[in-house]
């Protein structure tokens, strides 16, 4: 018996999972052992903004990759520009393509590799829950501001619209994407977590 959810076990697909159960699962994982928990830092932890981004920055070429059905582990500057577009459309299309592209490949350097290769963010980051929007940029000092406390939300927006798509069977496109890639991780049947 292993936990593939935090509401799922292995023992509950005695014949393995149908699209609508890979489904459901996939959304209580990302629910629950990330968004969540990263909910959970933002909210009731002092000083755990950096936690609850490094949390959140995996969502983005996740996303991306579940959108598109891709099957390999590389392009992760790519997915990860793709699925912070698919988020905040809007923040990249209010600037110019030279911006956008400038303000994407810094939030992958100095935030997603910053966090994930050194435990921190690179120059001209700033966390603050004082900031009235999840993330934005500011042209004048090329400098980012993220509020954790509004990013948490927006992302969670996004993955129950994400999820609403899944569950509509007219979305064949996507269905057949995200199954592409759910069957590309071990099957998505073996990974367990154990509550403590």
């Amino acid at each position: 018996m292993t936990w593939i959810s935090p509401h799922f076990q292995d023992i509950d697909f005695p014949s393995g999972m149908s699209l609508d159960q890979k489904i459901e699962v996939f959304a209580d994982r990302v629910t629950g052992w990330q968004l969540d928990i990263a909910q959970q830092c933002a909210d009731n932890i002092p000083h755990s903004g950096f936690a609850a981004l490094h949390i959140l920055c995996s969502y983005f070429e996740m996303i991306a990759k579940f959108q598109d059905g891709y099957t390999k582990n590389d392009k992760s500057e790519t997915y990860f520009r793709k699925g912070f577009y698919s988020v905040f459309p809007n923040l990249i299309n209010n600037y110019s393509r030279q911006v956008s592209d400038g303000f994407l490949k810094k939030l992958y350097k100095d935030v997603r590799c910053g966090l994930y290769h050194a435990g921190i963010t690179g120059p001209n980051i700033w966390l603050s829950g004082d900031f009235p929007n999840a993330i934005e940029f500011e042209l004048a000092n090329e400098t980012i501001h993220i509020n954790p406390h509004k990013l948490v939300p927006a992302i969670k927006q996004h993955f129950q619209s994400y999820v609403r798509e899944l569950r509509d069977y007219r979305n064949q496109q996507q269905r057949n994407n995200f199954e592409t890639r759910f069957g590309k991780l071990g099957k998505g049947e073996n990974r367990p977590e154990t509550p403590n």
